[in-house]
C-alpha cells in the first residue's frame, strides 16, 4: 500500500461510517469478523456467527484486497445509532450476481419503519438507490447500466429530484425509473447499518466490496470528484 493511496482522511469530508479493505491485515481466505470503522465514530461492522462471515481477499484488484460476500448468507453489522439519513456516499465494489442484493441499507428495505436508505444491485445490469426523504416519505431510483467490472460508484441526494442521483467511475447513470416519493410509517431514531444483506436476512449480496464510506450531509461536485478519485487511485480503476 502505497501512501499516495490514502491521503483521504473520512473523518475529514465528515464521514458517518467508513470501511476499507486495505487496512485489514488478516491473511488470504480468513473470514472476517469485525470490518473497524474508520470514521472515528466507532461503527465497526461485525458478524459474529462464523458461517455469515465475508471472506477477505488479497490482491484482487489493482494489487489490493477486498471482502467478498457468497450470496448465501454473508453479511455484517453496525450497532444501532441515530444519525440523520445518508445524503452521499461512497462504494468500490464489484457484483457477480444477476438478481437483487443489496450491498448498504439502514434497517428493512422500504418495509419497515425503520427505513433510512438502500443501495442495491438490480439485476445484472441496474442499480438501486433510496433514501428517506421526511418522516413518512422517501424517494428511490433504478439506474442503468452498470458496468458488471470493479467500479466506484457514488450515490447522493440533496433535497430534490435534481441531486438524487448515482454515479459509476465518475459518470451519472439513467434512471430508468423515479425518483418517486412514497408513504411510510415514520422512522426510529436509532438503526443499525447492515452491508451484504436485507436487515441481515435477504436479497444477499454477492460480490466484492473494497471501499465504502457516507456522509450525512451534500457535498460540492468538487468534493465528490476528489472522493471518487481518491478510490479509483486505490483500486486503480478509470473513471469516465
Amino acid at each position: 500500500m502505497r501512501a499516495r493511496h490514502r491521503h483521504l482522511k473520512p473523518s475529514s469530508v465528515g464521514a458517518t461510517i467508513a470501511y476499507d479493505a486495505r487496512y485489514l491485515t488478516d491473511a488470504d481466505g480468513t473470514g472476517i469478523q469485525t470490518w473497524a470503522d474508520r470514521s472515528g465514530n466507532g461503527r465497526d461492522l461485525t458478524q459474529s456467527t462464523v458461517a455469515e462471515r465475508p471472506t477477505f481477499k488479497t490482491a484482487i484488484q489493482g494489487g489490493q484486497p477486498v471482502l467478498r460476500f457468497d450470496g448465501s448468507n454473508d453479511n455484517l453489522l453496525t450497532a444501532s445509532y441515530a444519525v440523520t439519513n445518508v445524503t452521499t456516499g461512497f462504494v468500490v465494489q464489484q457484483s457477480t450476481q444477476n438478481s437483487q442484493g443489496v450491498i448498504l441499507e439502514r434497517s428493512a428495505l422500504f418495509s419497515n419503519a425503520n427505513f433510512r436508505y438502500a443501495l442495491m444491485v438490480e439485476l445484472s445490469t441496474t442499480f438501486s438507490w433510496a433514501t428517506r426523504v421526511g418522516s413518512s416519505q422517501f424517494a428511490d431510483a433504478d439506474f442503468a447500466t452498470r458496468s458488471g467490472n470493479f467500479s466506484v460508484v457514488s450515490f447522493r441526494y440533496g433535497g430534490s429530484d435534481a441531486t438524487f442521483g448515482l454515479a459509476e467511475n465518475g459518470s451519472d447513470l439513467t434512471k430508468t425509473y423515479g425518483p418517486a416519493e412514497n408513504h411510510g410509517t415514520g422512522v426510529s431514531a436509532s438503526t443499525p447499518t447492515y452491508v451484504g444483506a436485507r436487515g441481515g436476512a435477504s436479497l444477499r449480496y454477492a460480490g466484492d466490496i473494497g471501499i465504502l464510506y457516507t456522509i450525512p450531509e451534500s457535498i460540492s461536485t468538487a468534493l465528490r470528484k476528489r472522493i471518487e478519485a481518491h478510490c479509483a487511485l486505490a483500486y486503480k480503476i478509470p473513471l469516465s
